[in-house]
């Protein structure tokens, strides 16, 4: 057999009607062979193409397989077996949890394990005990506190003095989600575990007894100059009723150098039940080159006090001593609150002397909502600078305005090639089928030129782009 590359896909030719021809079971053991490749693409692709049939033959060739098979190829073939017993899924569950793989047994956990009822907690029980992987055990624990047995907390305790710290902490977890008490004295010991998480998870469930003492212990763990021991007080921090000063806390480590912990601190915030002030994180925003941390503290700002958002960002905004990037990125976070306040503020700045901020305005405007925004909006279909006309067509088209593409054409059929490239790059934007013919003449005219200026190459490549992006939808 020809071992492909690992990018190829070796062709499959589909089976005849006639199911019970001699070509159909021909073809069915060409794929089962496929299975048996040493290449990792060739079988996860045969096992992906094995879900269109349903047979005892491939059910047995796929589990036969699994015994031996690369991890790589495990979860798309369990995956196919898992729509092949669609509703025997309890059965497909324990019989691959009995695997001599543990790669099999831990996918079959994370995959199928999800959809067991609570009355398999017992069996899931007898696995756990009987389970020497970690990667499983872990599995196996996150499991169990999804099905929330009613057993002793006694009966895990052994778990807390894993080796491994991922059974560690999912140990701690599941102990919080049993409906009997826990003994706190099985979890105070882990307060001082090495491993962030395990510290984080101890802390989270003796939280509401011991308060005082723990808080206390967190200040220490922020104060520290180990990132680890801030990342586990900085997760915690979301995880738990925090007193005022948390919050201040975490706006705080959101002007750390660390990436990780500026981020950890954004999502916790998210979670923290404390009054936030909307103003430093306006600032804190305005600062951040991390897009998720951003749209994190926005997420933070519409939740606790968009108004005084609003207000912080408009200042920014209206404020002409500042850099015009510096405005032009307020009035984005001022559409990323998408508040139907912050309309005002923003159609003030329509006709603002920079375009960087009028083009922003515009995008800002298609996020607040008002029946009306076409209407504003209209008007700069006719601004001087290309980039604000593209940019307002753009959102009209997605405001449901068809006037926009005349304008788009326009700019496209037009000889300035600034408007040219803003045209182009907007119809990409756009992506109807229809306006293929008229980039494709404008990629013509272009090559058919002698010798293309800097500003037309510019053109050209935002035109090459937009049907690239056309053709790809």
């Amino acid at each position: 057999m020809d071992v492909l590359p690992v990018t190829a896909e070796k062709p499959i030719t589909p089976p005849p009607s006639n199911a019970g021809s001699y070509r159909f079971r021909e073809f069915l053991e060409n794929l089962l062979a496929l299975l048996s490749d040493d290449n990792e693409s060739i079988i996860t692709y045969a096992a992906r193409a094995l879900k269109d049939y349903d047979t005892q033959e491939v059910r047995s060739g796929l589990m036969l397989r699994l015994a031996d098979c690369p991890p790589a190829c495990v979860g798309e073939m369990i995956a196919t077996l898992e729509s092949l017993h669609q509703d025997e899924c309890d059965e497909l569950f324990h019989l691959l949890t009995r695997s001599p793989s543990a790669d099999v047994r831990a996918v079959a956990i994370d995959r199928l394990g999800k959809k067991l009822p609570s009355s398999e907690a017992a069996a899931v029980l007898e696995m756990l005990e009987a389970e020497n992987d970690a990667r499983c055990i872990a599995s196996l624990l996150s499991l169990l506190g999804r099905l929330a047995p009613e057993y002793p907390a006694s009966r895990f305790a052994p778990f807390l003095e894993a080796q491994d710290p991922r059974v560690r902490a999912n140990a701690v977890e599941l102990l919080e989600k049993l409906p009997v008490p826990s003994e706190e004295t099985l979890v105070e010991p882990l307060l001082g575990d090495p491993a962030p998480r395990v510290r984080a998870n101890a802390m989270r469930l003796l939280w509401p007894r011991q308060r005082e003492k723990l808080w206390a212990s967190l200040l220490d763990e922020l104060a520290s100059k180990d990132e680890n021991r801030e990342l586990s007080a900085v997760y915690l921090l979301g995880q738990v009723p925090i007193p005022p000063e948390g919050a201040a806390l975490l706006v705080d480590r959101l002007k750390s150098p660390s990436q990780q912990v500026r981020m950890l601190a954004s999502r916790s915030l998210l979670t923290c039940q404390v009054p936030i002030d909307a103003a430093p994180l306006c600032a804190l925003y305005m600062e951040e080159a991390n897009e998720v941390i951003r749209r994190n503290l926005m997420a933070c700002c519409r939740r606790c006090d968009p108004d005084n958002a609003i207000r912080a960002f408009a200042t920014m905004l209206g404020n002409t001593a500042l850099q015009p990037e510096t405005r032009a990125t307020a009035a984005r976070a001022l559409g990323d609150l998408a508040h139907a306040d912050a309309i005002p503020a923003l159609v003030t700045h329509l006709k603002d002397s920079d375009a960087r901020v009028r083009s922003n305005v515009v995008e800002a405007l298609e996020h607040c909502p008002y029946e009306g925004m076409q209407e504003i909006l209209l008007p700069c279909l006719e601004d001087t600078t290309p980039r604000v006309q593209a940019t307002a067509a753009m959102v009209l088209w997605r405001l449901g305005g068809r006037q926009a593409i005349d304008t788009l054409l326009k700019m496209l059929r037009s000889n300035d090639p600034r408007k040219q490239a803003s045209a182009a790059f907007a119809l990409g934007e756009i992506g109807s089928v229809e306006l293929v013919a008229p980039l494709s003449e404008l990629l013509e005219n272009l090559a058919a030129g002698v010798v293309m200026t800097e500003a037309q190459r510019r053109v050209q490549k935002n035109v090459m782009q937009a049907l690239t992006k056309i053709r790809s939808r």
